[in-house]
């Protein structure tokens, strides 16, 4: 029985222990100088036939194809008896709503969210949830997906909530006493006739990469024969929340101490800045109409557009807010100085966190760092609410290692069944990656061999 390494299962085994380091490639080296010559002399020309020559001579695809599928070490088949029914129909998804809405831990995973999604963004494509039910028919699980046809890849199960949603921690919803039943059962239909008949594909990207649910999901699918591919995504960065204000400032640099002792005595002491927040309908319209001004002011100072300008992402979130606000689960506030709006922040509450959605600032107002102060006092009010994660959500942008966050990896995770087919499917996905990641990393040294 093999061992699954690292690049196929992420370095995460059905316990969640960590596999062993990932082996140097010689073959990526060998072929580096070839597939740079092949990108000089031919890609550059336009000639697309060699540079997909020289793609699959680079790709570690070719190597990984020689091993076959794996298997997981602990990961036994057997009869779980726990039933699976697909669900296509979205009223019947909805009659689940309330038991749904008891397994979700994050208002991301919620039906108002990941519903409202399908609705402004599933035109065109089939509705693919599949729910785990125990024996005495109590949901205990559920596989938020869709099914999206591809030409090359066929159908492909992907993640509801996806694209330019940004969803974050959504993976399999199930409850926490529950994880291993949820997963085997779940792999066992998925690995069946009946899952294949389905779909050639199950593609989830951006998921935590300790999801321990998933992790035993993936080795499940691994034992039946399944090839796995999973590899690292933008990290989310979450601060751990202390019990006071004070605490917190002192978990910070020195520097940045000072920094916000200073805003805090300067801009809300002093009663020259203060915080609003939408507490009814009218106020919540108000609130979007700022975000969406702010958002587009911040982007369009850096020659970029703002998310919100797009129809269909405003017409998302304008519905979405309104669901979240009846649950109290939703903070939209923002910063007024002087009778105006200078920042705000668009953010969601679960039972112990905060996290921050979206924000928007006045970009002619960049000399007082409103961006600064609405983080501030988005923690302060986090603290103060006895919240103990306040989350930046997903994006390595470095102002939010000055806050006290740190990393928590996602990763991008692929399962195929194991047949002829989709063996090549499976290969040119992974060349496709690798070569893409060879390219970005060697960009710089591609264009210096393209002078003269």
């Amino acid at each position: 029985m093999k061992n699954i390494r690292l690049e196929q299962i992420g370095g995460l085994s059905a316990g969640g222990s960590r596999g062993p380091a990932p082996r140097v490639d010689p073959l990526e080296h060998a072929l580096s100088f070839v597939t740079a010559k092949w990108y000089r002399r031919h890609v550059l020309a336009k000639k697309k036939w060699a540079f997909a020559t020289a793609w699959l001579l680079h790709s570690r695809a070719l190597v990984r194809w020689a091993d076959g599928p794996c298997t997981q070490p602990g990961i036994e088949m057997q009869d779980h008896a726990m039933p699976v029914h697909l669900i296509q129909d979205l009223p019947k998804l909805m009659d689940l709503s309330d038991a749904w809405q008891r397994l979700s831990v994050n208002p991301m995973t919620s039906p108002e969210w990941l519903l409202t999604w399908w609705r402004h963004y599933g035109h065109g494509h089939q509705l693919f949830v599949l729910a785990v039910h125990d024996r005495d028919q109590q949901l205990i699980g559920l596989a938020p997906w869709y099914l999206k046809q591809h030409r090359v890849f066929g159908s492909t199960l992907h993640a509801l909530g996806e694209g330019e949603a940004c969803s974050d921690h959504v993976g399999l919803i199930c409850e926490s006493e529950r994880k291993r039943d949820v997963a085997m059962a779940l792999s066992d239909w998925l690995m069946s006739s009946e899952g294949t008949e389905h779909a050639r594909l199950l593609q989830l990207d951006n998921t935590d990469a300790d999801d321990q649910t998933l992790s035993l999901f993936a080795a499940a699918c691994a034992s039946r024969g399944a090839w796995i591919e999973r590899r690292p995504g933008p990290s989310c960065w979450q601060v751990i929340l202390p019990t006071t204000w004070e605490e917190y400032l002192a978990s910070l640099s020195r520097n940045h101490r000072k920094r916000c002792r200073r805003w805090d005595r300067t801009y809300f002491k002093s009663q020259r800045v203060h915080v609003r927040a939408a507490q009814n309908s009218d106020e919540l319209e108000e609130g979007m109409q700022i975000l969406s001004s702010l958002h587009s002011s911040r982007r369009n100072s850096v020659g970029c557009r703002g998310v919100f300008d797009r129809n269909q992402f405003y017409a998302f979130h304008r519905e979405v807010m309104g669901h979240l606000h009846n649950l109290n689960r939703l903070r939209l506030a923002w910063l007024v100085m002087d009778d105006r709006p200078i920042a705000i922040e668009y953010q969601m509450l679960s039972n112990d966190s905060l996290y921050a959605y979206q924000s928007g600032m006045d970009a002619s107002r960049a000399d007082i760092s409103p961006g600064s102060l609405s983080v501030m006092a988005s923690i302060r009010w986090a603290i103060d609410s006895g919240m103990r994660k306040f989350d930046f959500m997903r994006g390595d942008e470095a102002y939010k290692i000055s806050w006290g966050a740190t990393p928590v990896h996602t990763s991008h995770l692929r399962i195929r069944p194991s047949e002829i087919a989709d063996t090549f499917r499976h290969g040119v996905s992974l060349a496709t990656f690798q070569t893409r990641s060879w390219l970005r990393r060697h960009r710089q040294n591609l264009r210096a061999l393209n002078q003269p």
